[in-house]
């Protein structure tokens, strides 16, 4: 797995669209569930780009409501996405959010979510074979 991780319009698609050519997109943005990520065409040699983490860590977290059980839940997430990738030697490329910067919310939850998207992005950087952060259009990779 690629991680690519940066502040919001920090230029994390624009470093992928760059680095990968023909990719296969799954977003939360586009209103997508993660578990679409399964029905990935096995059989292209594209990589394939999965974005847009924050949005179902949050979601995931209005419905269960308890950090451990969200946490586990996105670790097996990444761990099968791990997997499938071996086996099927296409390329999973994760953009992920950085989110806060150090700064903590006032709010409970939104305190909860973000701690949950750090901590995903932990276990996401842990399984990835190298990691790409973006800021200001640049990027570099620490791993």
């Amino acid at each position: 797995m690629q991680l690519v991780v940066g502040g919001a319009y920090s230029g994390k698609r624009k470093f992928v669209n760059e680095e990968f050519s023909d990719c296969q997109w799954l977003s939360a943005y586009e209103n997508q569930p993660l578990d679409q990520w399964k029905l990935i065409d096995n059989t292209a040699d594209s990589p394939f780009v999965i974005e847009g983490w924050e949005v179902w860590i949050r979601e995931e977290w209005k419905k269960a409501g308890e950090l451990e059980s969200v946490r586990k839940h996105f670790e097996s997430i990444l761990s099968e996405m791990q997997h499938v990738e071996k086996r099927t030697q296409q390329p999973v490329i994760l953009i992920m959010l950085e989110m806060g910067r150090g700064v903590v919310p006032l709010d409970k939850d939104d305190r909860a979510w973000r701690d949950l998207s750090g901590w995903v992005l932990q276990v996401a950087a842990e399984k990835a074979e190298s990691v790409h952060y973006c800021w200001h259009g640049l990027s570099r990779q620490l791993k």
